[in-house]
């Protein structure tokens, strides 16, 4: 009589291989929960699937031959397992099962249907669910290291950078440099930059200790620190946060003689200029003198005349002194 040749392909959480048995394919299941393991495979007979109901046993041992039960680390039996007609079969292993295989770097497997068994195979890998599992449980909940990393700021960008963000919508991680207040006590991922914007002084403290105030650098020009340089000469103008308004440096024109050509000649009786030749005029030197309508009626030869425009093209004038520039928003880091 011609034994009948029984196929076991085992996957997902034990690989196994038998003397008189081989796997063939593997398709995986998912990643069981915390703490329950599962064992499943496809079952063939004589090449043809097995289905149906059967008695089938998940035995854990922790050495390949031996048969004393003091060796068997756990035994998982389903009197009535379901076997699809594909012949795939799964069982949730009992605890001690679970437990063993956490616990034993070398576990032998041994599958039994219906009382005869596959053979018994060493579990040559720890699958990705054990390792998951034991990753979860050192780690501890993996919902609380995952808020912890949200409230944390990502490494390698210090917090209170500050760039030039070219776009309208802040991206995670920063907040716009506009002057906003922001509170760690209901906001923990903000601690970090509450914590060096106080540091930094008291205009950017808020009315309690868990406040800040975010540097306000909306239509503002950054310049850096000083440090001793002497590019920046104003007392105090160095500290750090601290806004300077615009200016002009102070300075002096001197005039060593110059000529008008179209000369104011002729003023009426209330000293208004009432026509303008082209008789030139001159003076011997000195500080410009500022004069208003009625001073310039003094003489009717005041060396006062048109001005001349430069042949670097027509002066801009606008409502501010500034540099060519583009527009972008700035952001700190958090």
């Amino acid at each position: 009589m011609k034994n009948a040749k029984w196929t076991l392909v085992a996957v997902l959480l034990l690989v196994c291989a038998a003397a008189g048995y081989h796997i063939g394919r593997a398709r995986a299941d998912g990643i069981p929960a915390k703490n329950t393991l599962s064992y499943s495979g496809v079952l063939e007979k004589d090449g043809a699937p097995v289905s149906g109901k059967h008695k089938i046993q998940v035995a854990l041992w922790d050495d390949a031959l031996a048969t004393d039960v003091s060796h068997q680390k756990c035994a998982t039996v389903v009197d009535q397992a379901t076997v699809a007609d594909d012949g795939w079969f799964s069982l949730s292993l009992d605890a001690p099962c679970t437990a063993a295989v956490h616990a034993t770097s070398q576990l032998w497997v041994e599958v039994a249907l219906d009382t005869v068994s596959l053979g018994r195979a060493p579990v040559s890998a720890v699958p990705f669910a054990v390792e998951a599992d034991r990753a979860s449980n050192s780690a501890g909940n993996l919902e609380a290291r995952l808020q912890a990393l949200e409230n944390k700021p990502a490494a390698g960008v210090p917090t209170g950078t500050i760039v030039a963000f070219f776009g309208t919508t802040i991206p995670d991680g920063w907040l716009a440099c506009n002057g906003q207040s922001i509170d760690k006590g209901t906001t923990p991922r903000y601690k970090d930059l509450v914590d060096l914007l106080r540091a930094v002084g008291a205009a950017f403290q808020g009315t309690t200790a868990t406040v800040a105030l975010v540097p306000d650098l909306r239509g503002m020009f950054l310049r850096g620190q000083d440090a001793g340089r002497g590019k920046n000469p104003d007392p105090g103008a160095d500290t750090i946060g601290l806004e300077q308004s615009d200016a002009f440096q102070a300075h002096t024109h001197v005039d060593s003689g110059h000529t008008h050509q179209d000369v104011f000649s002729s003023f009426d009786s209330a000293g208004s200029i009432a026509k303008i030749s082209n008789t030139a005029a001159s003076a011997t030197g000195g500080t410009l003198a500022l004069y208003t309508q009625k001073q310039v009626g003094y003489s009717a030869t005041a060396q006062l005349g048109e001005a001349a425009l430069s042949t670097g093209g027509d002066p801009r004038f606008k409502s501010e002194t500034r540099p060519s520039n583009t527009t972008v928003t700035y952001i700190i880091k958090l």
